[in-house]
């Protein structure tokens, strides 16, 4: 038997949040590779580094917020 709140979350919708966590975890990952970019010590731009290593976590909790809201509406 499929739970009513399974049936009220259309598939296109999953569809959608899994693309969505795709493309959010895609910036983080380029934000952490900046991050590393700019801690070089041939670049060495601290600020730049703390900078993007903010965005990719920020980024990183945008997407477990959206999984865990995908989770949420599966069950």
């Amino acid at each position: 038997m499929v739970s009513q709140i399974r049936q009220n979350y259309h598939e296109n919708t999953e569809n959608a949040v899994n693309t969505t966590v795709s493309h959010v975890l895609n910036a983080s990952y380029h934000f952490f590779d900046l991050a590393y970019y700019f801690d070089r010590d041939d670049i060495a731009l601290p600020s730049l580094h703390k900078y993007f290593l903010k965005l990719s976590e920020n980024k990183r909790e945008q997407a477990d917020k959206l999984l865990r809201y995908q989770n949420q509406m599966i069950q």
